[in-house]
């Protein structure tokens, strides 16, 4: 589920739409038994949109608190996992 309280934060205005539709690719795949292990590979992403444009999609979830990466994947055809965070609440966007 999807807050209006998230919808109306700092956090989520000043991120891109592509992190937007990301966020809520992963909030889908958030079915299992354990819902802090949430998964989203970039072949599954491809079709949706460029795989670096995911990376830094994810990269920008990350900095404004929408999600923790628990494992990293990469060598020995490992996942990324990630778990959603309420750091959303504190994020401040910087103003010169």
């Amino acid at each position: 589920m999807i807050y209006q309280e998230m919808l109306k934060t700092e956090a989520w205005e000043s991120i891109t739409n592509s992190a937007r539709v990301a966020y809520l690719h992963l909030k889908s795949k958030c079915i299992s038994r354990n819902p802090d292990e949430i998964t989203l590979s970039f072949k599954e992403m491809e079709r949706i949109m460029d795989r670096h444009t995911f990376a830094r999609s994810l990269k920008q979830l990350e900095a404004h608190g929408f999600i923790v990466k628990d494992q990293r994947g990469g060598l020995y055809r490992k996942r990324n996992f990630y778990r959603f965070s309420e750091q959303w609440k504190n994020f401040k966007v910087t103003r010169p």
